[in-house]
């Protein structure tokens, strides 16, 4: 795989990051855009994840300055109006050039807006949301369109990530692309030496011959039930369909299991856990083909970690990564996610493909993902903050204060 080109050269700007937590994909990517910069820092907030395989035990190559330990003592933060102050303090002490906050559905983005105002320093956006990801609001709308006039510059995922930032307003000349990204590495060594001792990998991971894969948290919107019963229909067309695997857990982990169970799949579809990081491409480099048929889904990227192990992948169309890594019938196909007719026939297409059809796709899936990767990642970082430093700086209005000011002090949910 042949990385993204970006501009090789060392920005001499401080920028402090905001994240929930640090994960094992913002490990990757955080440390190959630290070498962009004079200084970079992390400041992590939550440092908490529903499975502790989620989150990165590796030592960083940049600092990471965790201001909560938990959700439990960030909430408190929060209600009891003490996170602005925290992060005022931060940030006096890191003293940035840039700030990049993490989307506008968090109090720490808007403290860390309102700290950047107060100190004439540069504000970039990060989002992945785009617009099919929720029904809209026309108030939230207004808000979020309140919070990026006061943003310097922006950095998302991917097209449709911009164009709904363009939607609300903000400039598209100042967003940059590649948010969203994994190390494409990882996956593809991986998985090519998983495929080299396959035989010896299957058996000490107890994996069939051949099979589907899937991943991520058993919550509504991954449609995992959905998935189960399209296979089940899949088997009876064609008996000799791969068996399914759908790695991850969550709070329907009893409800998929049951819906297995009465579908008469215990022999075919296996619910193995949540899988640490280091043996996710093996799970990858010894499936036929991945499946990801969410119903609502900024990125996903596992379509990501899936393409740089080189699988054909099945996708649903509400997935904001399949415009940019799926090309049809090239490297996989796109469905919408609740086409059970469609999801049917391609996993039949899919159980179809012979072994050398499987390798042109996955090759191709490897050349696409190649230019989403963590290079461009710290491409899109570095033109956002140096268009975000150098830039004209808009002047914050009376009742853009008051707003920043209130939603600092309020946990927001269900906002994309």
């Amino acid at each position: 795989m042949q990385p993204y080109n970006y501009i090789n050269c060392i920005l001499a700007l401080k920028i402090a990051i905001f994240t929930f937590q640090v994960g094992h994909y913002h490990e990757a990517k955080f440390s190959y855009a630290s070498k962009l910069f004079s200084d970079f820092n992390v400041i992590s907030f939550v440092n908490d994840a529903d499975f502790q395989e989620f989150l990165s035990s590796k030592h960083t190559s940049f600092p990471v300055h965790k201001l909560y330990q938990g959700q439990a003592e960030y909430d408190k933060a929060v209600i009891e109006k003490q996170l602005c102050a925290d992060v005022f303090s931060l940030l006096d002490k890191l003293n940035p050039d840039v700030v990049g906050v993490a989307g506008w559905a968090s109090p720490e983005s808007f403290a860390g807006i309102i700290w950047a105002k107060k100190r004439s320093r540069a504000i970039v956006m990060f989002s992945d949301s785009q617009r099919i990801d929720a029904k809209r609001n026309i108030v939230k709308e207004w808000i979020k369109s309140r919070v990026l006039r006061n943003c310097d510059a922006a950095l998302v995922a991917g097209t449709a990530h911009k164009s709904y930032l363009a939607d609300l307003g903000f400039e598209p000349t100042k967003i940059s692309l590649g948010y969203d990204a994994v190390d494409n590495l990882h996956f593809a060594k991986g998985a090519a030496y998983a495929r080299k001792i396959q035989s010896k990998m299957r058996e000490k991971y107890s994996l069939p011959k051949k099979y589907f894969l899937a991943s991520g948290r058993f919550i509504d919107k991954k449609n995992f039930g959905h998935l189960i019963e399209a296979y089940a229909e899949a088997k009876l067309r064609n008996d000799k369909i791969p068996k399914l695997i759908i790695l991850g857990d969550g709070p329907n982990r009893l409800a998929l299991e049951e819906k297995v169970a009465c579908l008469g799949l215990m022999k075919n579809v296996f619910l193995p856990g949540f899988q640490d990081y280091h043996d996710l491409p093996i799970y990858y480099g010894l499936a036929k083909a991945f499946i990801h048929v969410a119903t609502s889904e900024q990125w996903g990227l596992v379509i990501n970690e899936a393409a740089a192990s080189g699988l054909p992948i099945l996708a649903s169309n509400e997935c904001g990564a399949t415009v940019e890594l799926i090309k049809n019938g090239k490297n996989g196909y796109s469905i919408a996610a609740r086409d059970k007719i469609a999801l049917v026939q391609r996993l039949v297409d899919l159980a179809s493909l012979s072994e050398t059809e499987c390798e042109q796709m996955g090759v191709q899936s490897q050349e696409t993902v190649s230019k989403w990767g963590v290079d461009r990642y710290a491409q899109g970082l570095n033109e956002s903050a140096s268009r975000a430093y150098s830039g004209k700086r808009s002047n914050t209005r009376l009742h853009d204060r008051f707003l920043l000011r209130m939603m600092c002090h309020k946990k927001v949910s269900g906002v994309s």
